[in-house]
């Protein structure tokens, strides 16, 4: 019988300042971080550039209670304008979001929130 395989996070990053965000999506191993949009610092002006989905599925590596969104943008940019956009519009009282970023800079990392077979 075959051993059957689950899916887990093994990393998470979280975030305070754009200017990291940036620096970690570009260099990160990861796509995937939490936000505080309470002290979130906003450098580039708060668009909706790019498409915000909300994640419903369970995932073990999201923490219960936690809001989880994804950014799909077509440039690193523009997904941290709808970052910056999405802290503004959602719960301001939520003391951390889960948010998976998806741009052409961060196409090539793993993504952890999907998971790494074990």
């Amino acid at each position: 019988m075959a051993r059957r395989r689950r899916r887990v996070c093994i990393q998470m990053t979280t975030v305070k300042e754009e200017g990291y965000l940036r620096y970690y999506l570009t260099m990160g191993m990861s796509n995937d971080v939490y936000i505080m949009p309470k002290y979130w610092v906003y450098e580039t002006p708060p668009e909706q550039k790019g498409l915000i989905r909300r994640i419903t599925r369970p995932l073990p590596c999201i923490r219960k209670g936690v809001p989880a969104y994804e950014v799909v943008a077509s440039s690193l940019d523009d997904a941290i304008a709808t970052v910056n956009y999405l802290a503004t519009v959602i719960e301001r009282d939520a003391w951390q979001v889960y948010v998976r970023v998806l741009a052409p800079e961060t196409e090539a990392k793993e993504s952890f929130a999907e998971g790494v077979m074990l």
